[in-house]
């Protein structure tokens, strides 16, 4: 099979459309040379990796059916819940029901095994499981590229021992006025790091899903999402994003970057989740 496509998102283009400007367009801040794009960007042209799924072979060949196939299949799917989620009625009572739910939580593992952030941590799993194994391995990007399609499934692999399986987490969607919520390249804010597959499904996480909504999944049911909390939030999306960060308000970016400069001397990443999460 050639490689039928090259530009590999990472973040999905429905989720990158809930940031859109008037013009269909958003504002860039690349953190790498620490300044904003000067033109707007689509959908298409940001939070992508050229080739980041496709197999090369050593035949000189190659494939693309992980991007085309795998994704493209969990996406047609993914893209439904998450323009629900944007676009509904929050007093939609058939809104969050339990199978939205599960499915939005589904779309988050699947995220989180995607984006750049997660590229030294699915290579080092799968540096252990090779070792453990003594597998032995002619096409190195081939196999690598391939297990790492497959962290999704080992996420979900035993969700029953899980506590909020068995305690039961909350679900909430919070309108955000003005427009104020930005994406970056890594934007699931979770109560804190993720040390192993089951904090990715079990931590307390939000993630701004639009501009104006964030979707949070807690133990400890949060009743509002302040002014203050949505600072904190753009503040950690900047900080652990790991190179582009985007708004489709310049100024609004702008000003979350000034921000994030002027507070990352005092150390405040505990505070910030603490506040979010009201803990």
């Amino acid at each position: 099979m050639e490689s039928k496509s090259w530009r590999h998102h990472y973040i999905q283009q429905f989720l990158i459309k809930g940031f859109l400007n008037e013009r269909a367009k958003v504002f860039v801040f690349d953190k790498e040379l620490n300044k904003i794009k000067t033109k707007e960007q689509s959908t298409k042209s940001i939070f992508f990796e050229e080739d980041k799924n496709t197999i090369f072979f050593e035949n000189g060949k190659s494939s693309s059916i992980i991007e085309d196939l795998l994704y493209m299949n969990k996406d047609n799917s993914f893209s439904e819940i998450i323009k629900e989620f944007q676009n509904s009625k929050l007093s939609n009572e058939n809104l969050l029901t339990t199978k939205k739910i599960a499915e939005f939580a589904n779309y988050i593992i699947d995220l989180f095994w995607r984006i750049p952030y997660s590229d030294e941590i699915s290579n080092r799993i799968i540096d252990n499981i090779v070792k453990k194994n003594n597998y032995e391995i002619n096409e190195k990007d081939s196999f690598y590229k391939q297990y790492r399609s497959l962290l999704y499934q080992f996420t979900l692999k035993n969700p029953d021992k899980l506590k909020n399986k068995k305690n039961g987490f909350i679900t909430k969607i919070f309108e955000i006025k003005n427009n104020l919520l930005i994406l970056g390249d890594n934007p699931i804010i979770y109560e804190r790091e993720p040390e192993s597959f089951d904090d990715i499904f079990d931590l307390d996480y939000c993630i701004a899903i639009s501009s104006n909504r964030i979707v949070m999944q807690s133990l400890t049911e949060v009743d509002f999402f302040s002014d203050s909390m949505v600072m904190d939030y753009n503040n950690l999306v900047i900080e652990q994003s790991k190179r582009f960060v985007c708004s489709g308000s310049k100024q609004i970016l702008q000003s979350c970057i000034e921000y994030s400069k002027n507070v990352k001397e005092l150390d405040l990443e505990k505070e910030f989740r603490e506040n979010i999460f009201n803990k």
